[in-house]
């Protein structure tokens, strides 16, 4: 019989050891012969709630992101079909949806809609960052490798944009400033990115609407300097893109300031934005009854007022898509 358990010979009091490997095997083998069939065949939809589970989007052209989720399908098998007591096997558990060898099934719209809309306001914007980080992220660090610092600065500016805008209400200027110094900043002088964030924000509007200009006299790309940013004695800005998108990536690393980002907030506020980003994710224009509702969250003057403004808007969204 192997052992698997026992004292540990370098130490004289009481202890034992566990073989790591054979505890993982262990581990895996309770996951493939009981709790995995458990979970997908008998387990209610109580469990999943429990778990609050959020959907990962995955980029089909994300090797990593690919090969992480066919290990997750390998271990998500459908056990085998069981028989009632008719003699009529019963339907299959639940289970990832893949539409072909290439693409990957997305959300139906009625189920996200439903998802948006009723859950918590952490719903849509925990699946607007996940989205982020498994999608957009990766494709950015692609062009970071290769030395596409434009296309990196058009992404990275794109997510600022987005995150500030949707979440905190806050665009332009003002929302690259607000996301570098919470988001990017690190501790050392050269990587606080929101003290030229001016300069990173123009730089990137150049770039995009001009390509020639001025301002882009006194900015240089340089890859060697170990700093994030160096200003010279002639006001000229250094920057290193390469230490810019690593410090930027941090953000959405496990216990990155990006998952607080409700820390930020108030509790209305992001309820209202939660509003706000479902009227544009509809496409409806500012004169349609549900967009009137929710420009008119800004006007509640009391806690009662706001939650009967967003029943409200609740009924206008179930109506209009049929969701009743």
């Amino acid at each position: 019989m192997e052992t698997i358990l026992g004292p540990a010979s370098s130490c004289d009091v009481d202890s034992f050891v566990v073989s790591s490997p054979r505890f993982l095997q262990d581990l895996e083998r309770s996951f493939g012969e009981g709790f995995r069939d458990w979970i997908l065949a008998e387990a209610s939809d109580e469990v999943l709630v429990r778990a609050a589970p959020r959907l990962l989007e995955i980029n089909p052209r994300s090797a990593e992101g690919v090969r992480q989720y066919q290990r997750a399908r390998a271990w998500n098998k459908s056990p085998t079909p069981k028989t009632s007591l008719a003699g009529v096997a019963e339907p299959q558990a639940r289970g990832f949806t893949e539409q072909s060898q290439d693409t990957f099934a997305i959300e139906p719209f009625e189920k996200r809609l439903l998802r948006f809309l009723n859950n918590d306001c952490r719903e849509i914007f925990g699946t607007l960052l996940n989205s982020i980080h498994n999608i957009f992220i990766p494709e950015i660090r692609r062009a970071t490798e290769h030395k596409l610092d434009r296309l990196m600065f058009f992404g990275t500016h794109a997510i600022i944009q987005t995150v500030t805008e949707n979440i905190f209400d806050l665009a332009g200027h003002r929302g690259t400033r607000f996301y570098l110094e919470h988001f990017v900043d690190g501790n050392e002088p050269d990587l606080k990115f929101s003290t030229i964030s001016d300069d990173i924000h123009e730089m990137r509007n150049v770039m995009a609407h001009r390509w020639l200009s001025k301002h882009l006299h006194s900015v240089a790309i340089n890859y060697q300097m170990t700093e994030g940013f160096r200003l010279m004695a002639d006001g000229d800005l250094r920057l290193n893109p390469d230490v810019y998108f690593r410090q930027f990536e941090s953000g959405y690393r496990a216990g990155g300031p990006i998952w607080d980002y409700d820390r930020l907030v108030s509790e209305r506020q992001l309820t209202t934005q939660k509003y706000r980003f479902l009227r544009h994710w509809l496409g409806l224009e500012k004169g349609h009854p549900i967009a009137v509702a929710v420009h008119g969250l800004k006007d509640c003057s009391s806690a009662q007022e706001f939650a009967a403004k967003e029943a409200e808007i609740k009924v206008l969204v179930s109506k209009e898509y049929g969701l009743e």
